[in-house]
């Protein structure tokens, strides 16, 4: 058994990669990618095909990429980017990938995000975290936590059927309820 056996693939991103995703999207069994490009899907069951892209450029910024992946029950996929805002994409009628909305979020750029049901847990840069909730495409903020002061990451164990959101903000494990662990 050799690496030839297998079939070659090579994805046509020539930019700096952030974070890569496993995910369904509708029926698409789908490959997300973040990066300086913006953000790209990759169709797994065709020979990882391009099927998406979206430039995660804003006006004005002198830097952009997008980092901070996340999905709702195979129906959004939320990407963030490095002014702050969040973009939702979802399938169309047709099962097509299509843009649904962006939202500014946060004032620094996000560095995570994770989700559970209906609802987004975002970290940035800054330290803030923010929970929101989807409905119909569209993000609406439920609760920010104060800024940490340094960068967030996520960490989204399951137990018991509840899904305990924590950050580490490299001082310690913070859990949502603002517990220290």
């Amino acid at each position: 058994d050799s690496a030839t056996d297998f079939p070659q693939y090579c994805l046509d991103t020539k930019t700096d990669v952030t974070q890569i995703l496993w995910c369904t999207l509708g029926y698409i069994n789908c490959l997300v990618v973040t990066c300086s490009e913006g953000l790209i899907v990759y169709d797994c069951d065709q020979q990882f095909k391009r099927i998406y892209a979206h430039n995660c450029e804003d006006k004005n910024m002198k830097e952009k990429y997008a980092r901070g992946i996340a999905t709702f029950e195979c129906t959004y996929l939320c990407v963030g980017n490095s002014n702050g805002s969040i973009r939702v994409f979802g399938p169309d009628e047709d099962g097509q990938v299509v843009f649904l909305d962006r939202k500014l979020l946060h004032g620094a750029p996000i560095t995570d995000m994770a989700s559970h049901k209906h609802n987004l847990a975002s970290c940035d840069e800054s330290g803030c975290t923010v929970l929101s909730q989807i409905d119909c495409g569209e993000l609406m903020i439920i609760a920010r936590t104060k800024v940490f002061g340094g960068l967030v990451t996520f960490k989204t164990p399951m137990h018991h059927n509840r899904n305990d959101q924590n950050w580490n903000n490299g001082r310690g494990l913070w859990m949502w309820n603002n517990s220290y662990v």
